[in-house]
């Protein structure tokens, strides 16, 4: 006897795929969590490692680098050019990630010769073999592994009949000095077109403050900001031309919030029941003062997933 074969009905397919797509939006906001906590966690091991880098420059140098932002000199004097997350990657890989060169000032000052930009020690591509082998016996070992730094230049910048090397901010660096570069964080977000066609993925620049230990005040007037525990200036002007360039890029507004235009966002104020009353970096299990985190030693911040620094998903090396 023959029996009768067919196969599944339309509405038995329906169904097939509707049980389908339930799963998979039952399944995807778990796993996009789990991919959002294991990033986080990344994020908190490259801080660690960073943290053990300066607390070896420490060592080495009697404090931790300097983190104020220094102001160029000649046709830019005034504007600011090398601020605290620039002098992070120089400490930490050296200037030109070769390893801290001991002709640099940043244990000792701010890491700028006579407050100008350009180089306190040369171009190693400007110099004979000779010369080389002598810059590198200056060199200290590197604080952090050049892997887990994630180093990245800030501008484009010529080399001869070569292709240009990249940089995070390409030509609208303002008066960022472009030949320097910052430690990025681990939320890629930002493709760079290498040398020999590499594309990389790079994250937003890490913000590093060092404490002003002999000042215990937490917020001041913005011209009494160097008066602080921390200064909200020291990474003020990358994070808000890090806006301008994501503005040119996209041609949107302001994407990228930074701190600056908004002092209570990162101190907070006196006002009861405002917002802001506690601010970004103060530590509200201290409720005899207004306090920062970290007084006694410095602090780093990642934007976290979103890109934007000052929101509730930024990861930090305090508080969080």
């Amino acid at each position: 006897m023959k029996r009768d074969q067919h196969g599944l009905t339309i509405i038995e397919l329906l169904t097939v795929l509707a049980i389908i797509v339930i799963l998979i939006s039952l399944l995807l906001p778990a796993y996009e969590k789990v991919k959002h906590a294991a990033l986080d966690a990344k994020q908190r091991a490259q801080f660690a490692a960073i943290g053990l880098g300066l607390e070896a420059f420490r060592a080495d140098f009697g404090s931790y680098p300097a983190s104020n932002a220094t102001v160029q000199g000649g046709a830019l004097a005034g504007e600011p050019s090398y601020t605290g997350a620039q002098k992070l990657a120089e400490a930490m890989v050296g200037r030109h990630l070769l390893g801290y060169h001991a002709s640099s000032n940043l244990a000792t000052t701010d890491g700028i010769d006579a407050g100008l930009i350009p180089q306190p020690y040369p171009l190693p591509s400007t110099l004979t073999a000779a010369e080389f082998q002598l810059y590198r016996q200056n060199t200290q070992d590197y604080y952090v592994d050049v892997d887990t730094a994630n180093a990245f230049r800030i501008g484009n910048v010529s080399v001869g009949t070569g292709p240009d090397l990249p940089g995070l901010f390409e030509n609208v660096y303002g008066s960022l000095a472009p030949n320097t570069h910052v430690l990025c964080d681990v939320y890629t977000k930002q493709s760079l077109n290498m040398p020999g066609n590499i594309v990389v993925k790079a994250g937003a620049p890490i913000l590093y403050y060092r404490a002003n230990t002999t000042n215990k005040s937490l917020r001041g007037a913005p011209n009494a900001f160097a008066g602080n525990t921390y200064n909200a200036l020291d990474n003020d002007y990358l994070v808000r031309q890090r806006a301008v360039y994501s503005d040119a890029a996209s041609g949107g507004t302001a994407t990228i919030r930074p701190f600056g235009g908004n002092w209570d966002l990162f101190y907070g104020n006196s006002i009861v029941g405002d917002p802001y009353q506690i601010g970004y970096i103060q530590d509200p299990t201290v409720t005899s003062a207004p306090t920062s985190y970290r007084p006694d030693s410095f602090i780093l911040i990642s934007a976290g997933k979103d890109g934007i620094y000052g929101t509730a998903d930024d990861i930090t090396n305090f508080g969080n």
